[in-house]
């Protein structure tokens, strides 16, 4: 790593810049072994593994500190310009993101214990490919600072679009599942949790590749950086889950768009029934409970009116038929 900084007079100063790179190298291995952990505690479902993946996560948080305190103890005795500058702003930059990574990485363990009390889902494999290549990313981006190697950092940007693509894959067969099958509604939701972590991985390791570029060249990439997550204005067609379609609210609004635009005189819908549009959800609960309490008070109030009219038929001597007779 000493080859690609730059030669200092002062030999206190460049010792004091390589051992910071070098605690970023350290700490970048430390977030790539973080991931790969919990990755492999997943797939393995691996409780003990998840475990000791979420203990790791405070050596990497430990990193952070140290590194932010040398660096601004660097700011502050040296006061950097240049290169130098962009060199200790690089640090704070990486360090913040590789943190990131792995708290993602310590949050995907603690789903571990969650997804293994769930049957296990096929989609795991998938998602066991899409971390690979986050790590492969990861690897990459860290060999880029190291060698302060521009291009190689932009290669890992434009590669950010391929992980999106794979996560927009796994999002399309989870939701796949959940309207097929209700029972795999809890499993598939922690899975795209995960898969959602994942991928913000992928997009820290951009980000790091982003101060890499600048570290080199001084200044960010023109370009627009690539983007293809499409779950944010995704619609999984008209479909309705199979296996909630016996519900009695599915059946009750089934008979309403069957029998639309008949009146009760034609055979169609019953008097009772509301005419207003057909409602989901709270509001069509509520009007079928509504409907019901205003049946209710309608019978209430005509067997009252039969019972008023029956009494003054016996003051009037006439005594209907279903009424008993009294013993003399």
């Amino acid at each position: 790593m000493e080859h690609a900084l730059h030669k200092h007079t002062v030999k206190s100063y460049e010792e004091e810049l390589v051992r910071l790179s070098r605690a970023i190298t350290e700490m970048g291995g430390a977030a790539e072994s973080q991931l790969e952990w919990s990755l492999r505690a997943l797939t393995t479902r691996d409780l003990e593994l998840a475990k000791r993946t979420v203990e790791n996560d405070a050596r990497i948080d430990a990193f952070e500190e140290s590194i932010y305190d040398d660096a601004v103890r660097l700011l502050a005795l040296r006061q950097p310009m240049g290169v130098d500058l962009r060199e200790i702003v690089s640090v704070f930059r990486i360090s913040c993101n590789l943190e990131r990574i792995g708290d993602l990485s310590k949050s995907v363990a603690r789903r571990v214990e969650v997804l293994n009390a769930l049957p296990p889902l096929p989609q795991v494999h998938a998602l066991y490919r899409m971390g690979r290549e986050v790590i492969r990313q990861l690897k990459d981006v860290l060999d880029a600072y190291i060698d302060r190697n521009a291009d190689r950092a932009v290669a890992v940007w434009r590669k950010d679009e391929f992980v999106d693509g794979m996560y927009n894959s796994l999002f399309r067969e989870s939701l796949t599942y959940m309207m097929e099958d209700a029972r795999t509604i809890s499993s598939c939701t922690h899975l795209l949790f995960v898969a959602k972590h994942v991928e913000r991985m992928g997009d820290h390791c951009t980000n790091i590749a982003e101060t890499i570029h600048y570290l080199v060249h001084g200044e960010l990439i023109a370009d627009e950086r690539p983007k293809g997550d499409e779950t944010e204005t995704m619609i999984q067609g008209s479909a309705e889950p199979k296996s909630l379609g016996n519900s009695r609210f599915d059946r009750k609004e089934s008979y309403e768009r069957k029998n639309e635009g008949k009146n009760s005189c034609g055979g169609g819908r019953p008097s009772g029934f509301n005419d207003a549009p057909v409602q989901s959800g709270a509001g069509r609960i509520f009007r079928e409970h509504r409907g019901r309490r205003r049946g209710s008070a309608q019978s209430h109030r005509r067997r009252r009116a039969r019972r008023g009219r029956a009494r003054l038929d016996v003051a009037d001597g006439f005594r209907p038929r279903s009424m008993p007779t009294s013993s003399a």
